[in-house]
């Protein structure tokens, strides 16, 4: 009987879009909700919290390859046409799947690649680091199964 701890060896980066991103060393994420005080003249205390922003974030390192880079294979669009084409690119999704189970523990919806950076370094393996910009990410309790 497997363990239900999630660990990097048994789960999968990918954006079903293009396919599972082969090679991904690690991916972190993470959801913000700006709570903004309602105070009010005459009370030293905060009358209330509203919620008034909902963030999130996404990034993975992934191994660089040989004719395999982000913008080959679809995930960062190319500037082409004086930069149009990254106007008109559309959103995708990311997830992390639990191999173990096939389930999706986060999914993020309305992800696009917002920087990519890399550092080659002697003795070193390379890495892309790809920050995406991102609409909402989902738990599995909010993924439809």
């Amino acid at each position: 009987m497997s363990s239900s701890i999630i660990t990097g060896s048994r789960v999968r980066f990918g954006v079903p879009e293009i396919g599972a991103i082969a090679y991904a060393s690690g991916v972190s994420g993470g959801e913000t909700i700006q709570w903004s005080p309602i105070d009010i003249i005459g009370m030293l205390k905060t009358a209330e919290f509203v919620a008034t922003a909902y963030m999130c974030n996404l990034t993975a390192a992934v191994f660089r390859r040989i004719d395999k880079s982000i913008k080959q294979i679809g995930l960062m669009p190319k500037y082409g046409n004086d930069g149009s084409d990254i106007l008109v690119s559309g959103a995708l999704s990311a997830s992390i799947e639990d191999i173990l189970t096939g389930k999706i523990i986060a999914k993020g919806v309305g992800v696009r690649v917002s920087e990519n950076r890399f550092d080659v370094q002697a003795r070193n393996v390379v890495q892309s680091n790809i920050t995406f910009v991102v609409q909402q990410l989902m738990d599995e309790s909010e993924v439809a199964a």
